[in-house]
């Protein structure tokens, strides 16, 4: 389902930030924390930065699945 890169794209940038290592511990104390840093500096937009790309690619990838694989299947 192409909305799915809206859902995900927000933990997925959010993850980057967390798990980012030694430097992440240095800078935040927690889960919490990061996310309130997050929305101080860089906005609530900052969890969506690049989703328009892996929507689109999501949403050909969906498409093309699911027009060619009728015709593999009658096919094989």
């Amino acid at each position: 389902i192409p909305c799915v890169p809206w859902q995900s794209q927000t933990s997925g940038q959010y993850q980057r930030r967390v798990h980012g290592g030694e430097e992440a511990k240095k800078l935040y104390k927690g889960t919490l924390d990061c996310a309130k840093q997050i929305l101080q500096k860089e906005e609530i937009f900052f969890f969506w930065t690049g989703t328009w790309p892996r929507f689109i690619r999501v949403t050909l990838d969906v498409g093309i699945t699911f027009t060619i694989y009728p015709f593999l299947n009658n096919l094989f």
